[in-house]
């Protein structure tokens, strides 16, 4: 049987971590910010750095982030849903099993980032470069291409009118 003490101890120290993780959810955005299984629902920021952020299983739905830097980020699980991110980087980062759902990736920049995107619909990756990036072979076939910069530098335009792969 656990003492009167030793419980109230465990009870605090549940609650003062509980509150920790909590915390980190509201802090603003910036370079290595702890965003880990965060709800971001409507967020707006415009040239925000997330640069090095660890974002891991971070649900970001209905928002505005559009030139946004995710450089080397953490994007492990993280789910986009009707989010808008024209313009953003994610060079280095790493996005593993993360789901896109109606997101636009207009000119975003993936260089050499890692890719694993298990679900992607109604995602427009119109300009977007992917210059170097590691990409499951699912991803193509779950997004729109026009004039997108594939890993190996050709051009995929499928999604544009006439659209035929270019290099």
């Amino acid at each position: 049987m656990i003492s009167r003490t030793r419980m109230f101890c465990l009870t605090l120290a549940l609650l003062l971590c509980s509150r920790a993780a909590l915390a980190e959810c509201d802090d603003p955005a910036g370079p290595g910010v702890d965003w880990s299984g965060c709800v971001k629902i409507g967020l707006s920021t415009e040239g925000a750095d997330l640069s090095n952020a660890n974002l891991s299983g971070l649900l970001l739905s209905s928002s505005v982030m559009t030139n946004t830097s995710f450089k080397g980020a953490n994007l492990t699980d993280t789910r986009f849903a009707t989010t808008d991110l024209t313009g953003s980087d994610f060079s280095g980062a790493h996005l593993l099993r993360t789901t896109f759902t109606s997101v636009r990736l207009t000119r975003t920049v993936f260089h050499n980032a890692l890719i694993e995107v298990p679900t992607a619909t109604n995602v427009d990756a119109t300009d977007a470069d992917f210059r170097g990036a590691k990409i499951t072979d699912s991803l193509e076939s779950m997004m729109e291409f026009c004039r997108t910069i594939t890993p190996d530098g050709s051009v995929r335009n499928d999604a544009c009118e006439g659209g035929q792969a270019t290099d």
